[in-house]
């Protein structure tokens, strides 16, 4: 839009420097008179003729919003364009040849106007003006669809993150409880049921499964099982998940602990306190 105003801007102080070099250049065989060759005068007759211009231009514009949503232009479609600022050059010309007929010390007829001023504003602004018209609608044009892009990506970008979050909510609700867990022992695999499992016990980079009378281990962090085991599979030490359902004791002593049923002691660290005691509170409340 900037870009737009400082082309007409440009194109207004152009003309007027060039009607008065080329008044200035008359004046010089006594053709015209001192006052008609004077800048600012000759500045003030082309914004006045400008202005008119800028005043269709918002007819133009509001033609233009229309078109922003084509994104695959026919040949029809640059043929109407092409009528419709002919025809805005057209009227341009008409309104700025009544205009100057009217301030002029001419005789308001129609013979003036057709004979005269017309075929004079046709010739001296017919080429410029088609050209200004040309420009704006394309500067107009891939701005206007440009702005209509970035609001259907905003309303996309939207829509996606709102879909994204409600398939998360779907993943979460639809998860199904994991039923056993699959342990690389050797060259075969060994599948544990999650029933089986007493508790879990970090060992170095390795973690030990343990089941009533068999320990196994698997190359993941404790972590990874702390996120895919749901209740009654609690963390209650940074090296330990307890399925709570094996627990046979809890002794929240100065020491708190778990007696499990295969009678293993597993410590219970004071951060992980809060959690087990809340896990009774709410599955074991008699």
């Amino acid at each position: 839009m900037l870009l737009l105003v400082f082309i007409i801007l440009l194109m207004i102080v152009f003309e007027a420097w060039q009607e008065h070099y080329h008044l200035s250049y008359l004046k010089q065989f006594g053709i015209i008179d001192e006052d008609r060759a004077k800048f600012f005068e000759l500045l003030k007759g082309q914004l006045r003729r400008w202005m008119i211009w800028s005043g269709l231009l918002v007819f133009l514009i509001k033609f233009i919003k229309k078109e922003v949503s084509k994104y695959e232009l026919t040949v029809n479609d640059y043929l109407r364009y092409f009528f419709v600022i002919t025809a805005f050059v057209f009227l341009n010309i008409v309104l700025i040849a009544l205009v100057e007929l009217l301030l002029s010390n001419y005789s308001y007829t129609l013979s003036n106007l057709f004979q005269e001023f017309l075929p004079y504003f046709i010739f001296r602004k017919g080429l410029i003006f088609s050209l200004s018209y040309v420009i704006s609608f394309l500067i107009l044009f891939y701005y206007y669809q440009n702005a209509e892009l970035k609001l259907k990506t905003e309303e996309i970008s939207t829509l996606k993150g709102a879909n994204k979050r409600l398939a998360e909510k779907l993943e979460v609700s639809t998860k199904e409880p994991l039923q056993v867990i699959n342990i690389k022992v050797g060259n075969s695999r060994k599948i544990i049921p999650i029933s089986e499992i007493f508790w879990i016990e970090a060992d170095d980079y390795c973690v030990l499964v343990h089941t009533k009378e068999k320990s196994f281990t698997a190359r993941n962090p404790l972590k990874a099982f702390e996120e895919e085991l749901d209740a009654p599979f609690i963390r209650v030490h940074r090296r330990a998940i307890v399925n709570m359902s094996k627990v046979k004791e809890v002794n929240f002593s100065a020491k708190p602990m778990l007696i499990l049923e295969n009678k293993t002691t597993v410590f219970i660290s004071q951060r992980k306190l809060k959690t087990v005691k809340g896990f009774y509170n709410q599955f074991r409340s008699y």
